[in-house]
């Protein structure tokens, strides 16, 4: 009962901290009414983020064995860049195709997300573990050399750009209101035909994808380093934390008619449950024997 007090206290204080700061903050704001939202409030969308954030810091905190300021240290540089920075990095990228924002905006918008995370992160690990002493059976352990985790990140690229195509053409690019919004043609192609038109008009694309996976690895390893010789809480903590960067669509989902937006929120929701079961295995350590290993 007294940790779902905190856990009700935490989410309410995120929720409040992402209103609060997107509106302080001078990015540029849809005017009320010109674009209607997945949820009809941004109230509520705050909430269910913040539920699922929170959700992420009570996990973490109750299951490594990292001393209170490793997890605020390790889960707020992960939380932010995954939640705050990836999601809008490709709007950052391409403002051109979005006359309503400048980079300025996107910078801000970024901010406006990452803060209030990293604040909630700070707080509840301090909440849910008060003054938290290490198990004495807790080590530190060097595991991979540079040239093994350089592997590591680039099979995490090419996974996501694998994962990601194959669900955007059986899943997305299935409805006809998704290739008119993006080519102005009703007409379905095969995945082989579209992958070639898609190398011949943007080729970039395909290197941006391919790096958003390895900035998922890259991201993701402080997370990592907290579940050593724990793969199946490691697995949860991926994918928990890897699904913040669809939720996060139902909040900064003002570029996008709301039809788009809900597909686009499916489709990278099962992208990235998809991605992070292969990047919970790609990253897992399995030395030693984690019986000895004790946490609370």
């Amino acid at each position: 009962m007294k940790t779902l007090f905190k856990y009700l206290f935490l989410t309410v204080f995120l929720a409040t901290a992402f209103i609060l700061v997107s509106y302080i903050l001078p990015y540029f704001h849809i005017p009320q009414g010109a674009n209607s939202e997945i949820f009809p409030s941004g109230w509520i969308a705050a909430a269910v983020n913040s539920a699922w954030i929170c959700l992420i810091i009570l996990y973490i905190s109750k299951k490594t064995d990292k001393t209170n300021g490793g997890v605020m240290l390790r889960l707020s540089f992960s939380l932010f860049f995954i939640y705050a920075f990836l999601p809008l990095a490709e709007v950052l990228l391409y403002t051109h195709r979005f006359f309503v924002v400048t980079k300025t905006d996107v910078l801000w918008m970024m901010i406006a997300a990452g803060v209030p995370v990293v604040l909630a992160v700070l707080l509840g690990v301090w909440l849910f573990r008060n003054r938290f002493t290490p198990s004495r059976y807790s080590r530190s352990q060097k595991s991979y050399t540079t040239g093994k985790w350089t592997a590591k990140l680039f099979f995490s690229g090419l996974l996501y750009l694998i994962i990601y195509y194959a669900v955007n053409h059986f899943f997305a690019w299935q409805l006809e209101e998704i290739r008119v919004f993006y080519t102005g043609r009703a007409e379905r192609a095969g995945l082989v035909p579209r992958l070639l038109e898609i190398w011949q008009t943007q080729p970039s694309v395909f290197l941006f994808q391919f790096a958003k996976g390895v900035a998922f690895g890259i991201f993701i390893l402080p997370v990592v380093d907290l579940f050593k010789n724990r793969p199946a809480a490691l697995q949860t903590a991926v994918i928990l934390i890897f699904e913040t960067a669809a939720l996060h669509l139902t909040i900064q989902g003002v570029l996008l008619p709301t039809g788009i937006r809900t597909v686009h929120l499916l489709e990278t929701a099962a992208t990235l449950l998809l991605f992070a079961i292969a990047a919970g295995k790609l990253f897992k350590e399995t030395k030693g024997n984690d019986s000895n290993y004790k946490y609370y």
